[in-house]
């Protein structure tokens, strides 16, 4: 995998089908920070936050302290393709923070803490070494697509 590189859990798209256990428009979605002690893989059938919990990078400081409410977020369909999308995130550099962030777990933490994906941040990411920014995709506003149609 390479820096950026977004694994979608198979479960997050069964939930999506189903229509259940997730409604976009009221549920909150987290995201945390592990390391590579056992990297995020699709074939994870039906992943939640406590697959990964133990695996979080260190929480001290005050810039990373657990994982973190996603803001922002916008679900539409355009031109037959679902497009789901948060505010960016950037954690700020911190002298007391983790060294060692290889994944970011994107799960609901409304519905059971299903994991929805994981992001690859091309670690180990550190911030003593400066600012983490995790930009979800401007060009459609999506981090993750699903669908048949084409966007321009």
């Amino acid at each position: 995998m390479a820096q950026g590189d977004v694994t979608v859990f198979p479960h997050a798209i069964e939930t999506l089908l189903e229509g259940s256990n997730c409604n976009f428009s009221s549920d909150t979605f987290n995201m945390g920070i592990i390391d590579n002690t056992a990297a995020p893989a699709a074939t994870q059938t039906t992943p939640t936050w406590a697959d990964f919990s133990a695996n979080q990078v260190a929480t001290g400081g005050t810039s990373y302290t657990g994982p973190f409410a996603l803001t922002g977020l916008s679900a539409s369909m355009v031109s037959d393709v679902y497009l789901l999308d948060f505010t960016n995130v950037t954690l700020s550099q911190d002298a007391s923070g983790f060294t060692d962030g290889y994944f970011a777990i994107l799960y609901n933490d409304t519905a059971a803490d299903i994991a929805l994906l994981s992001i690859d941040l091309g670690g180990p990411a550190s911030l003593v070494a400066g600012d983490i920014n995790i930009n979800f995709s401007s060009s459609p506003a999506a981090i993750w697509r699903i669908g048949v149609g084409t966007i321009t």
